[in-house]
């Protein structure tokens, strides 16, 4: 079988190496969080108090999904990390920084994932080149200063599993987009869109990106039933309104700051 030409070009091969190794150079950047102690927040979230996320029994985790483990947030997906981290490593700070880094790292994948699928959607005769320039996006990502405080900080897992699985769900969408527009990959990503919005309340402004991903790519595929699209859209938005009012009645019946939110 002939190879693409872009698949020959020595220059994209170097461009794809390059890429590749300040990638794994940049996210070593962060292996020294690994031997931090905890600080700040993490005090309200890891707390010997905090009764719930330290010592509930794994049958009683659905007690996760109705009440918050603290006097601030309602984040059930969150919380269970930290339940499990406490699980696995006990009080060693190591263990929680070591989950951050994973976040971190599927993160960095999932941004990979996205880039290259919007490339592909919007720009298909940039085929060939399209995992390379989103390997190259990814070095950007993870090298990005503005990240070290969600990488770095326990009390941050809440940035890394919204944005890890936000990524994720718009690269679903967009893998559907390209794709015929098929329901499976528009209940994706509202099933992933709706894991965001209980990993951080601001997950729920993500439907503005999923949204303008839709629009973008309304008239690209006539085929598809205006139907089809209209319900795709409308998934996402029934999502984020169901979060909204789940995290709204919480506050109602906790105290929560709404402002967080």
């Amino acid at each position: 079988m002939e190879q693409r030409a872009s698949q020959l070009d020595p220059q994209w091969r170097m461009l794809r190496t390059t890429a590749a190794l300040l990638l794994g150079c940049s996210f070593c950047l962060f292996l020294p969080t690994l031997f931090h102690n905890l600080f700040a927040d993490d005090d309200i979230y890891l707390a010997f108090t905090n009764r719930m996320v330290r010592h509930l029994p794994w049958t009683d985790l659905y007690l996760f999904l109705l009440k918050p483990a603290n006097a601030w947030e309602f984040l059930p997906l969150r919380d269970f990390g930290y339940w499990l981290d406490f699980r696995l490593f006990g009080d060693d700070p190591f263990g929680f920084h070591f989950s951050n880094l994973a976040w971190y790292g599927l993160s960095a994948a999932a941004f990979w994932w996205l880039i290259k699928e919007l490339i592909l959607l919007f720009r298909p005769a940039w085929t060939g080149q399209a995992s390379v320039l989103a390997l190259c996006g990814s070095v950007l990502f993870v090298v990005h200063p503005a990240h070290v405080e969600a990488a770095a900080w326990v009390a941050s897992r809440k940035d890394l599993m919204a944005g890890a699985i936000g990524f994720l769900a718009a690269a679903t969408l967009a893998r559907g987009l390209r794709t015929g527009w098929p329901y499976r990959y528009g209940l994706s990503a509202a099933v992933l869109l709706l894991l965001a919005c209980f990993s951080k309340a601001a997950g729920m402004a993500q439907v503005l990106f999923l949204t303008t991903l839709i629009v973008a790519a309304w008239r690209q595929d006539p085929e598809v039933a205006t139907e089809r699209k209209i319900a795709t859209l409308m998934l996402l938005w029934v999502v984020v309104v169901f979060a909204a009012i789940v995290h709204m009645k919480v506050a109602e019946t906790t105290g929560i700051r709404i402002e967080n939110h």
